[in-house]
């Protein structure tokens, strides 16, 4: 069985959209520094079943698919090791991060990869090692609220 072809629009649209989505990112790492946050980790099943999160996540899924078809110019990647999406490496986790006591309410919204989401190591520690290396978030600014990827 083949892969899907995306037509010329459609491809145009993922890329205005990965274009908005790297300008959003850009604007809210800089609103970060210094300032609390919550991290959340869930399945992305579970996310996908949250109303106020399931819009985003599809966004994102597109996008990493995008990736793995090169429909897109930016190479998305999972947040805890920096892999790009492949076939074999497929997002499994979500993660969002939400600035505390900013209005209108900031979040990131980023997906973890099946190798990381199913690790033997500590997610959690992946997730505050990319919080440092991305936006620069020190683990004590961070507060993690629940870890169903591991708890469950």
């Amino acid at each position: 069985m083949g892969a899907a072809v995306m037509s010329k629009s459609a491809r145009a649209r993922l890329r205005a959209h990965d274009r908005r989505e790297c300008a959003m990112v850009e604007k809210f790492v800089s609103n970060i520094s210094a300032k609390r946050i919550i991290v959340l980790t869930r399945l992305i099943l579970d996310a996908l079943c949250d109303p106020d999160l399931v819009s985003k996540v599809t966004d994102s899924l597109a996008l990493a698919a995008g990736t793995v078809s090169g429909d897109i110019e930016t190479k998305r990647q999972c947040f805890v090791c920096c892999q790009p999406w492949t076939a074999d490496r497929a997002p499994i986790g979500l993660m969002t991060v939400e600035i505390i006591g900013v209005r209108p309410r900031q979040a990131l919204i980023t997906l973890i990869c099946n190798w990381c989401g199913t690790s033997t190591e500590d997610i959690a520690e992946g997730v505050a090692k990319g919080l440092e290396r991305d936006l620069g978030c020190k683990r004590e600014t961070a507060q993690f609220i629940h870890d169903p990827i591991e708890a469950d």
